[in-house]
Parts: structure tokens; sequence; C-alpha cells
């Protein structure tokens, strides 16, 4: 099943559509129309796919269009561009699509996402060695799907990437990545390679009982390291930067972004209106202090009515909230930063209004017994708040 590869040939696919094992779906089946003015157009249009489809390496300059609401049921391999039509789905439930580079196009390949694409279960897979964009201005949603690089290539995205499953293939955040449990436990874990590109509002978050699990830190001497963000600027929201001293005994520290209504977030008393809650988990790592700034999630606290000069730092220890002194809050670039190193890690940490909010004070030595006294001035909230 193909176009003629005429320029401007359109293929209009409707109903249920069959192949078999080898079966194909041509966008430029001759390879000898390659100029971006001679492709041939496939539409998918309220089509189901089911079996192996295949466009061959040549296709690369044609393009397959998700016209309406369409289903893959088993394989899709294209090196052509996909395109979704803004407000429509194209569902991968329990398939694999496969994108990969042309043989005769030297350009990196793009899967243009203006609508909707669904994996349920399904694999969307970079079989190239080179990288793919999610591009456009649409969203991929995941509800145990699997995003994987079986050659080696990465995804980058400037859109939204939301739902739960597990991203192995490595991957450039440009936008936002949403773990969304849709009401139950559910969590989004990425495994491979993270990279950050800042964008307006961009960055991780949790929400619906989602959890975000990022790639452990390798933190093997004293030095800065960072979850989340650009190693220079904490640029995404609710990324986290770290700053250790020695001596460090090295480890990996794993690090999860909870939705705040989540069962295993720490809630006795002194937890109010979190915009933010991280787990931490160092298994091995011992250092001598760590420095601690987190970006904080300004869109929320402004949704939420929370006054950021209101906003503390506090660590679960177990049993109980305890706030921890940090310095005047960077209400410009939105972080919060610990006034002094950390002598190890609370098991959770939480961004949250607080009834009064600690901040550094002065040391007083007591004459000759040689004892000091660390005194921590309060300011309390505004009545007003």
């Amino acid at each position: 099943m193909f176009t003629d590869g005429v320029a401007g040939s359109i293929l209009d696919l409707k109903g249920n559509i069959n192949f078999g094992s080898s079966g194909s779906m041509y966008s430029n089946p001759s390879g000898l129309d390659t100029g971006p003015n001679n492709n041939g157009v496939i539409q998918l249009d309220g089509t189901i796919l089911n079996g192996t489809t295949i466009n061959p390496s040549f296709a690369s300059q044609g393009i397959v269009n998700v016209i309406a609401n369409s289903t893959l049921n088993g394989t899709y391999n294209t090196t052509a561009t996909l395109g979704i039509n803004s407000g429509k789905t194209f569902n991968i439930a329990g398939s694999t699509v496969n994108v990969r580079q042309g043989t005769v196009v030297t350009h990196v390949g793009s899967l243009i996402n203006n609508g909707f694409l669904a994996i349920a279960n399904g694999t969307l897979n970079n079989s190239d060695t080179l990288a793919y964009s999610l591009g456009g201005g649409g969203s991929i949603t995941m509800a145990g799907g699997s995003i994987t690089s079986t050659g080696g290539g990465a995804f980058s995205s400037n859109n939204i990437l939301s739902g739960w499953g597990n991203v192995t293939a490595p991957f450039t955040n440009g936008g936002q990545v949403r773990a969304d449990g849709s009401g139950s436990p559910q969590t989004m874990a990425l495994s491979s390679t993270v990279n950050e590109t800042a964008n307006a509002g961009g960055g991780w978050f949790a929400q619906n009982k989602g959890k975000l699990l990022l790639p452990f830190i390798a933190v093997n001497a004293a030095a800065n390291y960072n979850w989340g963000g650009d190693p220079t600027t904490l640029n995404m929201v609710n990324s986290i930067g770290m700053s250790f001293a020695g001596p460090v005994t090295p480890g990996n520290l794993s690090i999860a972004l909870l939705s705040t209504d989540r069962a295993d977030v720490p809630a006795p008393a002194g937890l109010l209106d979190p915009i933010g809650v991280w787990s931490f988990n160092s298994g091995t790592l011992a250092f001598g202090s760590a420095s601690m700034t987190f970006r904080y999630n300004d869109a929320l606290a402004a949704s939420n009515s929370i006054d950021p000069e209101d906003l503390g730092l506090l660590g679960y220890n177990g049993s109980s909230w305890v706030v921890i002194p940090t310095n005047a809050i960077d209400t410009t670039n939105h972080l919060l930063t610990t006034s002094s190193g950390l002598s190890a890690f609370y098991q959770d940490f939480a961004i949250a209004e607080v009834e009064e909010v600690p901040e550094p004070g002065t040391l007083i030595m007591l004459g000759s017994l040689g004892l000091s006294l660390s005194i921590v001035w309060w300011r309390r909230k505004r009545a007003d708040a």
C-alpha cells in the first residue's frame, strides 16, 4: 500500500488495515523522489493498523499524517516524518513504533507531534544512532509504556511528556516531564542519560499520585552536583543543587520527586501546603557537609495563593518534619538555599508554608568556659498572610 511518489500525492486510509508480518505502507516507494517537494503523504484518517507496517529507508522524505484518531496494533517502523494533527491522537497500545534515520538523507529525523501520541503498554523506540526531536506543540502521554533506544540515539522534547512508565533512552528535557499517576501510585522512571534545556516553565513535576525518578547521582568527591538541573544554573522547576565538602565516602544518591497527595509522603503535623516533596536514598554515601539549593515551583505557589516569603525548607527525620534554616529566599530565580551545610540528608525534604521561618543567627562565646551558643532568629509569618 503506497503513494505513487508524485509530488503532493496523498493516500487517505480509513477503517481497519491488515498487514502480514512483512506488510508495507510506503510514502515514497520508488526511492527516486528525495527532494523536499516530491514527498508522498499517507493520511491515517481514523485508521486501525494491524500487523507489521514498514516504511523503507528511502521514505524518510515522506510524511505520515494522523488526521483523525488512529490506533496501531502491531509494529510500525517509520523513517518518514510522523505528524499528528492538533487535537488528534495516535494510540500505540501494546505496540511498537520504531523511528530511524533514512539512508538517503543526512538530516536528523523528527517525530513531529502536534497532537497526542498515547503510549499504553507500548513502546516508542529509536533504532538509530542519531537523536530525534519530539517536536511540535502537542504532548506524549504514557500509561505503562516505554521510550527506548536500541540504536543508542537520544530523544529530546520541548513539549510535555506525562504519565508513567520507563524511559531508558537518553533524554533531553526542554519542556515539562510530568509523572502523573492518574489517581493511583505510579512511577515515571528515567534511567539513562538525562540533560536539560531551559525554557520558561520547564522542569520536572509529579501530580495525581505520581512519582518521578531520575538516574542516580554518583557522588565520588567533594564537588558540586545537581539533580534535574543545569550543572551551573538551577533553571528547571523542582531541580536541586548540592555542594559537598569532605571527607566524602562515595555512593550513589537516588532522589525522587513525589506528588504531594501520595500515601508515602509523611504527613505528621508540621507540613502545611507543600509545593514540592523529594525522597532521598543516599545508600553508602557519607560526607562532611552538604549545602543545598532548591528551585521551587513558583507557579504552584502562586496558584495556591502562597506568598514566597512564607515558604520554608523542611526535612523529615523519621517521626516529624523539622524546619531547616535557610538564607533569604531568592524570589527572582525562585531559589531556596540552606544557610549552612547538613551533615546528613533527611529521608525526605519538602518546600511548604511554615509558621516560623528560621534565619541565620550569630555565634556567641560564653567566656572562659569555651561554650558556644548558636542563636537562631525566627521571623513570624505576617498576621495578614
